[in-house]
């Protein structure tokens, strides 16, 4: 069976975001649910996008969400002096997740190609 381009470019694109999040997982310093939420966005996302059909977030929700998440994943660190580093990782996971949910156009994939490369490089880091 032969894979079109467009199926390729599928499979390495959310391959790779997957590579980046199973790198932060290993490091044991993010919440599980960050690390469930970003890997059910891929496999939704990659479902969605191989069927060429399905709801997507659209981009005003998830542009709002990820704003929301700064705030809520930043109020640690400035009230209690929580680690900005979990705080930095965890919102990594957090924009891994909802650029995958959300409609993708063409610099939203280099987007995803740029986070899943923190996203490996934190994890390295560790």
């Amino acid at each position: 069976m032969k894979l079109s381009f467009e199926r390729q470019f599928l499979i390495g694109g959310h391959a790779l975001g997957a590579i980046g999040v199973a790198a932060l997982a290993t490091t044991h310093q993010v919440g599980i649910a960050y690390v469930a939420a970003a890997l059910g966005a891929l496999a939704w996302s990659l479902a969605r996008e191989w069927q060429r059909r399905g709801w997507q977030v659209p981009t005003q929700a998830a542009n709002a969400s990820m704003l929301a998440a700064l705030v809520v994943i930043s109020v640690p660190v400035v009230v209690r002096g929580a680690s900005p580093i979990r705080a930095i990782a965890e919102f990594l996971l957090v924009l891994t997740a909802l650029k995958f949910a959300a409609a993708k156009e063409s610099r939203d994939w280099m987007q995803t190609f740029v986070l899943s490369f923190f996203l490996a490089a934190a994890g390295i880091n560790e």
